[in-house]
């Protein structure tokens, strides 16, 4: 994917977003998560339709931040790796996995690896 894919991408969302935002990325991109980074693009966690799921049975309202409820530990690949290696590996070891940030040395995400691209969740 390139950069200006990715700017544009309902894959990413800004970790400034409120849960309402993510919720509908997730909708539209229909991978059953999507990736936040800060405003230089830098990785900052996943947040998938469960983790939402969850805090809404919890009473948080959706108009909340996503800062609570993001995974600050994600799976990510370096770039300057095998990255489809390293990505096939990952999807077959761990079956809820949908979308994979490739970063650089910098934590940058430059790209996104996704599972059966043409199969929607």
């Amino acid at each position: 994917m390139k950069n200006e894919d990715l700017k544009s991408s309902n894959l990413i969302i800004n970790k400034e977003a409120i849960i309402k935002d993510a919720m509908t990325a997730i909708n539209d991109n229909q991978r059953g998560a999507v990736i936040v980074i800060d405003d230089n693009f830098n990785l900052v966690g996943v947040i998938s339709d469960g983790d939402i799921r969850r805090v809404l049975i919890k009473d948080r309202e959706v108009y909340s931040q996503i800062s609570d409820i993001v995974n600050l530990n994600p799976t990510s690949v370096k770039e300057d790796v095998n990255k489809q290696a390293v990505a096939d590996k990952i999807f077959t070891e761990s079956q809820d996995i949908n979308i994979l940030p490739v970063v650089n040395e910098n934590n940058v995400v430059v790209d996104i690896i996704i599972r059966d691209p043409e199969k929607r969740k």
